[in-house]
Parts: structure tokens; sequence; C-alpha cells
């Protein structure tokens, strides 16, 4: 089996993320949720790799949400971001369905949160 395939986000949570976002109530195809799971896939990669190399770059082991904010604000992606003081301190709406939580790390330095999946 292919390691990206392994790594495929579930389709049901790009597609609840999607039918979120979108203006209007539409069906997606079968192939569209598997090439929008595959993209997003992907763009996580990137994102991560390259914000791995700006910790690395600055003697960390540990992934913070600077280095992510870094990497979007180096290839120009801030403008679709929300500030990163909401994505840091805002709590998640209470959802029955949230997998994914912002703790913050006492291993991490003072103000800076360690984002967990």
């Amino acid at each position: 089996m292919d390691e990206l395939e392994t790594l495929k986000l579930p389709l049901a949570a790009v597609t609840r993320i999607a039918r979120r976002v979108m203006p209007v109530r539409l069906t997606m195809s079968p192939e569209f949720r598997q090439s929008l799971s595959h993209a997003a896939t992907l763009f996580i990669l990137y994102a991560s790799t390259n914000a791995s190399k700006i910790a690395k770059d600055q003697n960390r082991k540990t992934l913070l949400l600077r280095d992510v904010m870094q990497f979007f604000n180096d290839r120009g992606y801030m403008a679709t971001l929300p500030p990163e003081s909401s994505v840091r301190l805002k709590p998640p709406a209470i959802d029955t369905n949230a997998h994914c939580v912002a703790k913050p790390n006492s291993s991490t330095a003072e103000g800076e949160s360690a984002a967990y999946f």
C-alpha cells in the first residue's frame, strides 16, 4: 500500500468540513470527495514539513503554532487565515464531532501553544 494512502484523511471528515463552508448545499460526487481528501492530505504534509523545517532551524523539536503561522505568512496565505491570537486563544465551540484541540504545553515557550490532533 502506498504510504500516502495510509495518511489519507477520512472522507467523512473532509465531506463534513466541505459542507460547512459551502455557501449552498450541493451534492459532491465520490470522485470529488476523494480528490478533495487527497488535496487536503497533500497540503497538510506540505505545511507540516515546512513548519518542521522552521522549528529545526530554531533548534527545536516541538512544532509550535508560530512555526505554522510563519510558514503561512512566508507563502502568502495569511490573508485567508484568522489572526494568530484567535487561533491560539479561541476555545473550540462545543461540538460532539470535534476532533482537534489546541492545548498549552509546559515545554513550549511562554505564551505559545502546541497543536494536538
